[in-house]
């Protein structure tokens, strides 16, 4: 499942370093969603950003409080940096 929209990734409660984001690369594997990268500005085409960012879908959660949970990421950062599978069994890593 990719998805392209902009989502912010933490919140003020949680913040560490906010930076809402568009077109991420996002997959759902077991019970987590992952959030990875993104565009920080659409008038930059090369704002892009390294954030990667887990939550676990096996509880309720409030919408307006995410709890995202950081993970640390030294993933070299680009355009559409990666999707998953067809089979939705893998997710590859790339980008221009």
């Amino acid at each position: 499942m990719i998805l392209a929209v902009a989502l912010p990734l933490i919140t003020t409660a949680t913040a560490m370093s906010f930076q809402p984001v568009t077109y991420p690369v996002t997959a759902v594997l077991g019970s987590r969603l992952y959030v990875y990268g993104g565009l920080t500005d659409m008038s930059s085409p090369t704002s892009y950003t390294a954030q990667f960012a887990t939550l676990s879908l096996m509880d309720d959660f409030d919408t307006d409080d995410i709890p995202w949970e950081f993970l640390p990421s030294e993933l070299p950062t680009g355009l559409a940096p990666g999707a998953s599978s067809r089979d939705q069994r893998r997710f590859i890593v790339g980008g221009n």
